[in-house]
């Protein structure tokens, strides 16, 4: 379980008779991404019962994703960074970005492989608007779950050309 009230248990096996010490293994499965368990070994026979130490074991979790800053922005381009962790789990990363918190795009899905260890990630941004502002943040999934970077933003440049209305009076 996640403390040492345990919680749960596997199902009891026979470790046969005799006076040998022997190994002992179960695979246990639903268990939650990125947490942390307690265990500890139960034996049983006609003389009583004798736990084992409390031991520990944390699941793998979803990977890391930062977002990093924009780069070579233009006009109508710009270029995105991050990085990330995959945790050692095969993993698939992205960009979601667009003129609010909201994004509504994203760019290609990219693997990352099940490399541990941080890994810098960048995907160019082409036909944005000139003269607007874009939230972008990183983001990166594996069986461990998904995680998204901060939010961040740019403005990306050009001229803006207002034109100042006269007004005419006749008469």
């Amino acid at each position: 379980g996640t403390s040492t009230a345990y919680g749960l248990k596997t199902a009891s096996q026979s470790a046969g008779s005799g006076t040998t010490a022997r190994s002992v293994s179960t695979r246990i499965t639903k268990l939650r991404a990125g947490k942390t368990y307690h265990f500890r070994l139960v034996a049983q026979n006609s003389s009583g019962r004798v736990f084992g130490l409390d031991r520990l074991f944390t699941t793998v979790g979803a990977p890391t994703a930062t977002t990093g800053a924009a780069q070579s922005i233009g006009p109508d381009t710009a270029q995105l960074t991050g990085s990330l962790d995959t945790l050692g789990r095969s993993t698939t990363w992205w960009f979601d970005y667009g003129t609010t918190t909201r994004y509504g795009k994203s760019t290609v899905h990219r693997s990352a492989g099940s490399r541990e260890g941080t890994q810098a990630v960048t995907a160019p941004l082409t036909a944005l608007a000139a003269t607007t502002t874009y939230h972008y943040r990183l983001v990166a999934r594996s069986d461990g779950g998904t995680r998204y970077g901060a939010d961040v933003s740019f403005t990306t440049t050009g001229v803006s050309l207002v034109v100042a209305a006269r007004q005419v009076v006749f008469g």
